[in-house]
């Protein structure tokens, strides 16, 4: 009897899981074809198939909602930050060019782009224009780098690491914003990630300190 309820237990965890991951899933396949204004409880749980009150059970408000969404895309970038090995990697310059090189590839992607430019504009509307829900999206994103710049150059100050980092960050993800529409656009891509590459390593491995 007590090996049955265990069961049961486990079977309705794992199917709450489920559903939980097929909400969030919903919430990103929204922004990544659609709009930031189509972004909404009864709007998810008609996408998946559900009832709107089997998704606020749960997500109780879209502000959980999106909460689990920034979780999921921290969680996705840190997956694939992973699948690189750079800690395996010897020298500190080739792991960190190989991160530029995902970041870069990955900004110029159209459907990145799209969920992107679409999440900015909802997060800023959730938290009231504060700047707290972006930051919980790119504090990660931002402390990946701040390691590996401190690897390139651990003589630079902690605070340093940080505004490079950030300036880095800012660099990558505001590529997105540059639509490449025609076939010669297009062809240019590979010729602007170099240059924009050139131009992180550079402010990542300058020997100035701006704090000093």
């Amino acid at each position: 009897m007590e090996k049955t309820i265990r069961k049961q237990k486990v079977a309705t965890r794992k199917s709450g899981k489920e559903t939980s991951n097929k909400i969030i899933q919903t919430c990103y396949d929204l922004l990544t074809s659609g709009s930031y204004n189509d972004f909404s409880m009864r709007g998810v749980a008609k996408t998946a198939n559900m009832r709107l009150a089997n998704v606020q059970y749960y997500f109780p408000t879209k502000k959980d909602l999106i909460n689990a969404l920034i979780e999921h895309v921290i969680t996705s970038y840190n997956e694939r930050y992973e699948s690189l090995d750079l800690d395996e990697m010897s020298n500190p310059k080739s792991a960190f060019e190989k991160l530029i090189d995902m970041n870069l590839s990955d900004a110029f992607n159209q459907k990145t782009r799209h969920f992107f430019i679409q999440f900015w504009p909802l997060l800023s509307e959730a938290d009231n224009y504060s700047g707290e829900f972006l930051a919980n999206l790119y504090n990660h994103q931002i402390a990946t780098f701040r390691a590996y710049i401190l690897k390139l150059c651990p003589e630079i100050s902690p605070n340093e690491s940080l505004i490079r980092a950030k300036a880095i960050v800012s660099l990558i993800d505001g590529s997105m914003v540059v639509r490449l529409n025609s076939d010669e656009e297009i062809a240019h891509q590979p010729n602007i990630q170099n240059i924009m590459k050139s131009y992180i390593l550079t402010l990542a491995m300058s020997q100035s300190d701006s704090t000093m």
